[in-house]
């Protein structure tokens, strides 16, 4: 069956379910489980079919949608469910709920990120926490998910809620719980080159979120060497001040030298003190993809800094204090090189995955 035509026993491409309804199949993945929707079947390609029940049911959705009408919880679609919508029944608190979720899509569609924060503090005190996931953060992300598949958001709000929304909510659940918490954001010095790298820092500081930066600058972007060619300052870690937070940099191939920076930032985080960014330096082995010609990069430098590979230093370390013997190492290298061969094997044995798993993990829900 082609994606555009309707199979024999009553079911419904995505494609033609798109067109009955004008619904994309973005959306309407979002509706699904936003509404609770049940699971649509598959054909013998692994596409998505629909029943025509379930067109008909999506069709009358999208005619109350479209009427303004919201559910204030995730309900089933079943007739019940549909009538009760039909009829407006929706209870008080659903009500309030609903126009509690709406007041904080406006604030993130206009990226009012302190208007965001006051109006989830107030929500996390009034629910809690495990209604506050359930009724607050949930609905959330799923009424902004639908604006954004619809096209209805600008480019600036769409990098604020795909770059930052997800993590500012993780660092803002943090922060409320008071659980010691600590949200940990690794990147490449390519990275730090983009806007969104500074939105999200300058959200962070401004709220003195529990967050730690760590940039593992391998001192290229692809095939480009960043200082000068694309970057006028050395170090990273130098961007920091702009915010207002320490900017630590670090030889990143020492694991002990790491872990220090790395617990100075977390215990500063915890105490409520906000980020850190930490830079660690360290240098790329192999080029950006196998079978990239190695031309850009001097092969002095490339031994160099092979001299300099963190473990052999770090067990190295390990030995000269007595805590570790040769053959201690040895045997933890050996038992390292089975895990990897085993791994390898098992994938080597295991079956190719069907056609159906293409989409699997690729989208949520």
């Amino acid at each position: 069956m082609g994606e555009n035509t309707t199979t024999n026993q009553g079911t419904h491409s995505i494609g033609i379910v798109e067109r009955e309804t004008g619904i994309g199949r973005d959306t309407l993945r979002i509706w699904e489980r936003r509404y609770g929707f049940p699971e649509p079947a598959r054909n013998e390609k692994g596409e998505r079919v629909y029943s025509d029940s379930q067109v008909r049911r999506l069709q009358r959705l999208r005619r109350l949608l479209d009427q303004g009408l919201r559910p204030g919880k995730v309900l089933p679609l079943g007739e019940d469910a549909l009538h009760r919508l039909e009829a407006s029944l929706f209870p008080q608190a659903a009500q309030q709920t609903d126009a509690s979720i709406q007041t904080l899509v406006d604030a993130v569609r206009c990226a009012d990120t302190g208007k965001v924060e006051l109006l989830l503090q107030t929500q996390y005190q009034n629910q809690g926490m495990e209604r506050f996931i359930v009724e607050t953060v949930t609905p959330l992300l799923s009424a902004v998910g639908e604006l954004w598949a619809g096209g209805r958001l600008q480019i600036f709000q769409e990098h604020f809620l795909s770059d930052q929304l997800i993590r500012f909510l993780n660092t803002q659940i943090a922060k409320l719980q008071k659980t010691g918490r600590v949200t940990v954001c690794f990147f490449g010095d390519g990275a730090s080159n983009q806007g969104t790298f500074h939105e999200a820092i300058n959200i962070a500081a401004s709220f003195s979120l529990p967050v730690v930066y760590v940039c593992e600058n391998n001192l290229f972007g692809v095939g480009t060497r960043q200082c000068p060619a694309v970057r006028k300052i050395e170090n990273i870690a130098d961007r920091a001040v702009g915010y207002g937070i320490p900017g630590v940099v670090v030889d990143g191939n020492d694991v002990l030298a790491v872990y220090g920076a790395a617990s100075e930032a977390v215990e500063r985080a915890r105490a409520g003190e906000g980020p850190t960014l930490i830079e660690c330096k360290t240098y790329r082995w192999r080029t950006h993809f196998e079978g990239e010609p190695d031309t850009y990069r001097d092969p002095a430098e490339v031994k160099e800094w092979l001299a300099k590979e963190p473990i052999g230093r770090f067990k190295a370390a390990l030995v000269k204090q007595g805590v570790l013997t040769e053959d201690e190492a040895q045997a933890i290298e050996q038992r390292v090189i089975e895990e990897l061969e085993e791994a390898v094997r098992f994938a080597y044995d295991s079956p190719e995955p069907a056609v159906a798993e293409a989409l699997t993990d690729v989208y949520a829900g």
